[in-house]
């Protein structure tokens, strides 16, 4: 009577692979057993991310994660914390932890600048003199000078508090505290290292004279214009807005690029930490282009959680196909046998 009138529908293979896989997970607590029980997780989410067990392939999944900006819990949420600024049992923190970096700076910049408001004139001078990165500083007393230049204004503080909440906190925003810091700290590093390195060398030759070794070099301009990169490069488009104003204003009104014909130390430090955060920007932007094709399957990921997608996939093909092949014969064995009347 039913021959001819029934054929089978499957509208989904992941329930046929995985029953294959785990047979339990057709008992009442279905998919409750399998992250509980089979993964013995302490926590059972029905996450993607539960079906990749090792560590490399943990490590896969939390990188497409933190590229997709979606969530998931693999095992407990303090047994493995989550990429970046990302956070898993607690979504309402998360944006105080996408602005700790520039927090964090703003606020050392403002104490900066205000014990240099409360010192005397001759004081202020002199700590920015012991502070600055010139090459006597880097000689005697590298780290302290590297570190509190950073956050010591050479002319009024107030100004600069605004330009470093304009371009850091979007640039936080954007990719995370971890990366902010290392590239602002890279382009502060790696700029002060070489304009001055070009200053010891024409001193040491004799085109410049002595006196600039001891030239004072202080400021937040490294790090600002490196967020100013990180913020054109990866920040929503009001994000890359502002930050190309702030740039604006350096260019045009701070003038951080004079001199850089006759290799100032100020241009040449600005232009060495432009180039620098461009450059480890772009190794970030790779890196994410890459995570986002793995995790979406256009290119095969070298690890095993895409291996078993792959191989789920080809067993469901199958799978498919052999029970549609059987429902078929059933179908023309059931018309032999019992006939419509």
């Amino acid at each position: 009577m039913v021959a001819g009138h029934v054929v089978l529908d499957i509208s989904c293979l992941d329930r046929l692979y995985l029953t294959g896989y785990v047979a339990k997970l057709q008992t009442p607590g279905r998919v409750v057993y399998f992250p509980h029980d089979h993964h013995g997780k302490p926590i059972a989410s029905p996450a993607p991310a539960l079906l990749c067990r090792t560590g490399p392939e943990r490590k896969i999944v939390r990188r497409a994660i933190a590229a997709t900006g979606t969530t998931g819990a693999i095992g407990h949420p303090h047994d493995h914390p989550p990429p970046g600024n990302m956070s898993y049992d607690h979504p309402m923190r998360r944006p105080a932890s996408d602005y700790a970096a520039a927090a964090v700076f703003l606020v050392l910049f403002a104490i900066g600048g205000l014990v240099t408001t409360l010192l005397s004139p001759h004081e202020s001078a002199a700590l920015r003199l012991w502070a600055s990165t010139n090459v006597a500083s880097l000689q005697h007393h590298p780290v302290p000078a590297l570190v509190l230049s950073a956050f010591l204004p050479s002319g009024p503080p107030f100004a600069w508090l605004a330009l470093i909440a304009l371009t850091m906190f979007g640039a936080n925003r954007a990719v995370g505290t971890a990366r902010l810091a290392l590239i602002c700290a890279a382009g502060h590093l790696i700029g002060t290292g070489v304009s001055e390195g070009i200053v010891a060398y024409r001193v040491d030759y004799g085109s410049l004279p002595p006196a600039w070794s001891h030239i004072p070099d202080v400021g937040p301009s490294y790090v600002v214009v490196s967020a100013i990169v990180v913020a054109v490069m990866f920040g929503t488009w009001l994000t890359r807005v502002t930050a190309l104003a702030v740039f604006a204003v350096l260019v045009f009104v701070s003038h951080i690029f004079a001199g850089l014909t006759s290799l100032h130390v100020a241009a040449v430090g600005h232009l060495t930490a432009i180039v620098t955060a461009a450059a480890l920007g772009l190794v970030l932007a790779v890196r994410q282009r890459g995570v986002r094709a793995g995790a979406d399957g256009m290119t095969p990921a070298p690890d095993g959680c895409q291996i078993k997608m792959n191989v789920g996939v080809v067993f469901g093909s199958w799978l498919s196909q052999r029970l549609s092949q059987q429902a078929g014969v059933a179908g023309g064995v059931a018309g032999h046998v019992a006939p419509e009347p």
